[in-house]
């Protein structure tokens, strides 16, 4: 009986260390931009698919602005979180100028960007 009693903190130490071993190592996200549609003089529909969530919690939208390469730091939707497809709706644009877009996915390791795309709010 006395080695089962030393045995057990022997076992549960051995758990604690496979428990850790285990821990998924978080990496970035991944997220490509959909298509622009349904654009109109003050707005316009996109969005993008989360691939993969980088083994954590990741948010996802798009962001947007007149200059090229548009990050959160701009102008941006927030649609929700987890991988999957999701659809944002731009609005407040002004009529007759070019924008560009692209999806965004962050987690706790950092923010990844889509592929840009552009279009031309109609006068």
């Amino acid at each position: 009986m006395r080695k089962i009693t030393l045995l057990l903190p022997v076992l549960a130490l051995i758990g604690i260390f496979i428990t850790l071993g285990c821990e998924k190592e978080i990496l970035l996200p991944a997220v490509t931009t959909a298509e622009v549609t349904n654009v109109f003089q003050s707005g316009a529909t996109c969005g993008g698919e989360v691939t993969s969530d980088g083994n954590d919690t990741v948010y996802r939208g798009v962001c947007y602005g007149g200059a090229e390469m548009p990050t959160i730091s701009d102008s941006k939707t927030e649609n929700g979180t987890g991988v999957g497809v999701f659809t944002s709706q731009i609005t407040g644009l002004a009529p007759g100028v070019k924008y560009y877009v692209r999806a965004y996915a962050t987690n706790s390791k950092g923010t990844v960007y889509g592929a840009q795309k552009e279009f031309t709010t109609p006068l």
